[in-house]
């Protein structure tokens, strides 16, 4: 009986030492596995197929994606990733998108070195993870990572229970170099909530190769943009706490991030704006493709760029904004009164600063009326009905007010007249304007046939009278829109057409204008053959190839974390339908420009208004017929026949042949109202 009482009590010591041991293994086992912060494999040998190396190949569409796992979620954030090479580190958030149970590692570009060491940072479990298999402690280096494989991620608590079960698959974005943001609430909210709002934080920004560009304090990080704020992938500015010279673009604090979210290539700006650069146009923004992450979430491709503004490695002008800061702080500027002319044509700042010289620098933009009645602080309205908003200085004088816009309405008045002479001054267009610069600025708008061009984002400039008496057109600015990629209207997706950049319901007549004058066109005719055609074949034959192949990788990364974003413009579903149709657009458009500008051929435009509102334009060769009656459609209303503008007895006929530029408009007939009831 005593050996029983013995036997039962070493059990007992037994038994309360092993509750003990497994009380204190659970608490401890996250901090053993820390501790140990192992290189784990990810290869598995028996699987393991042919490797893939980050460079190699494009990854399968997202059409071939993993099937998705009927199990639990693993939420974005779940993990994080720490990328550390040359010495310096950021941290890189899991992203899922809600509806799929994959996750994908979005890593930057110098992470396929290797000198790279990718870790775990962190998870948000009391237990651990395994991915293909492998345990995994923070701190634990990733080793023989196969970019583009789908791997098995498992999430399980502090009893080795299976929590959630996913997909994830590790992609490098090739080529790019990479900024990081980081805000002081740790969030994008704020800001996304109004465009207005801003917030600060630390910026770094590597190159593709992972050397450091600039690592600091972030003065501030805004939104930008107008249509292109109401997307998803939203646009920034941002603002570092010292100038930095990035990607050898010559120093600067203010920065644009653009996000191209209408523009399925991503690589629309990089063409146009090269093409300014090859043209010889003053001060075309330079710019580099990025990848971009927000608080450790992977944000998409980015293109980052100078901001057009005033500067001595911007538009290096006469800053009249920086000298009235000399004289004003800016909380007082704010303060000043704006005023405007009865008419309304004219808005300026109330102050009593002029400089001695008004005649610049001055950066102006030709803006939308509501815009401009919005947000305008200094402008002014022409005669021809253009609207500019002074850039710089923004807070004008009256004086400055009235200098500026009278030399642009002496310039607008010249180029209207028919001999191209201002009737007021006797002076010629071109003794207003730099016609140089304006003949390529306009060459750019109609070879990309650009939605926005002569509409806003069009900007000009004018130095001191001491650099020059003459207006600039440029630098260049926002091409997300060209090249047929906008679905607002056929008339832009057709690649034929000399638009005079009045085919939008808000265009300028300035280039109309200028267009008409045989010496700007001829101007316009040698510049192409001798210039822009060349950079047009050029682009077709290799540029895009080129682009394609150093950020195609990247741009399938931004595709795949934007996938379920909505674009108004978007008509084709992968990347390489986009790129071919980048290619059949600027390979027609060539092709009718050639015709045109080289071999002198004439085409006329036959246009069709709905509502005294252009409707459809057709653009027909000199004695060829116009094909097919097009119908519109109007609520209420049964479309009749198009009649002619200048005789409205005559109606459009497909059969008879074109000879001269030809306007139709819409005839109706209304419908009784008990006819159309329920209908709206």
């Amino acid at each position: 009986m005593e050996k029983i009482k013995q036997l039962m009590t070493i059990m007992a010591i037994i038994g309360t030492v092993g509750v003990t041991v497994l009380f204190l293994y659970y608490p401890l086992r996250s901090a053993m596995r820390e501790w140990k912060k192992s290189e784990v494999s990810l290869q598995n040998t028996e699987e393991a197929g042919e490797e893939h190396a980050a460079g190699k190949e494009r990854p399968k569409q997202l059409e071939e994606a993993p099937e998705e796992l009927p199990k639990a979620s693993v939420s974005s954030r779940d993990v994080t990733l720490q990328v550390q090479a040359q010495g310096q580190s950021c941290q890189i958030d899991l992203w899922r998108e809600n509806g799929n149970n994959i996750g994908y590692f979005f890593l930057p570009s110098y992470a396929a070195g290797t000198d790279c060491a990718i870790s775990i940072a962190e998870y948000l479990t009391e237990g651990h993870i395994q991915i293909s298999g492998k345990p995994l402690a923070k701190g634990d280096v990733l080793k023989d990572i196969e970019w583009g494989r789908e791997y098995p991620l498992e999430i399980f608590d502090e009893q080795d229970n299976l929590t959630a079960e996913a997909s994830v698959i590790f992609y490098c974005t090739q080529n790019l170099g990479t900024v990081f943001l980081e805000t002081e609430s740790e969030s994008m909210d704020y800001i996304h909530a109004y465009k207005g709002n801003e917030e600060g934080g630390r910026a770094t920004v590597y190159d593709a190769e992972g050397r450091l560009l600039y690592q600091g304090d972030l003065e501030k990080v805004s939104g930008r943009g107008n249509s292109t704020w109401g997307l998803e992938k939203k646009p920034y500015e941002i603002k570092l706490a010292k100038s930095a010279d990035l990607f050898g673009f010559g120093e600067g604090k203010t920065w644009n991030l653009l996000a191209n979210a209408y523009d399925d290539t991503q690589i629309r700006n990089l063409l146009i704006l090269s093409m300014g650069e090859q043209l010889g146009l003053d001060y075309t923004p330079q710019g580099a493709m990025v990848s971009l992450y927000c608080n450790g979430e992977y944000t998409g491709t980015y293109y980052l760029c100078e901001k057009v503004k005033v500067g001595e490695a911007r538009v290096n002008i006469r800053d009249l904004g920086e000298e009235l800061e000399s004289v004003y702080q800016m909380t007082d500027l704010e303060k000043l009164e704006q005023k405007r002319s009865e008419d309304g044509t004219l808005r300026w700042v109330e102050m009593e600063y002029n400089p001695a010289d008004i005649s610049g620098g001055y950066l102006i933009e030709r803006e939308l009326e509501l815009r401009f009645e919005e947000d305008t602080v200094s402008g002014f309205k022409t005669a021809g009905g253009d609207y500019y908003a002074i850039e710089s200085p923004k807070y004008a004088s009256y004086e400055q007010v009235c200098y500026i816009a009278g030399l642009v309405q002496d310039m607008e008045d010249a180029a209207a007249a028919e001999d191209g002479i201002n009737p007021r001054t006797g002076k010629h267009y071109s003794e207003y304007m730099d016609v140089n610069s304006f003949v390529r600025k306009y060459l750019v708008e109609e070879i990309s046939k650009n939605y926005d061009g002569g509409v806003t984002s069009s900007f000009f400039y004018k130095p001191a009278d001491s650099q020059s008496t003459k207006l600039f057109a440029g630098p260049l600015w926002d091409y997300d829109a060209v090249f047929g990629n906008c679905g607002l209207d056929e008339i832009n997706s057709n690649p034929m057409g000399i638009t005079m950049l009045d085919d939008h319901i808000f265009g300028t007549r300035l280039f109309k204008s200028l267009y008409q004058q045989e010496d700007f066109r001829e101007a316009v005719r040698d510049c192409y053959r001798e210039e822009a055609g060349v950079i047009l074949e050029s682009m077709l034959n290799e540029q895009i190839d080129q682009l394609d192949a150093v950020y195609g990788q990247a741009v399938f990364c931004n595709n795949i974390r934007w996938q379920g974003m909505q674009n108004r413009y978007r008509y084709y579903d992968t990347y390489e339908d986009n790129i071919r149709y980048l290619k059949h657009f600027i390979r027609e458009r060539k092709q009718f420009l050639d015709e045109v500008w080289i071999d002198d051929e004439i085409y006329h435009r036959v246009s069709f208004y709905v509502d005294d509102l252009i409707w459809k334009r057709i653009y027909v060769k000199d004695g060829e017929k116009p094909g097919p009656l097009p119908v519109p459609v109007r609520n209420q209303s049964i479309f009749v026949r198009f009649l002619n503008s200048r005789n409205p007895q005559i109606a459009y006929d497909e059969y008879r042949p074109i000879f001269s530029d030809m306007e139709f408009y819409a005839q109706w007939q209304e419908l009784p109202a008990e006819e159309t009831a329920g209908l709206e």
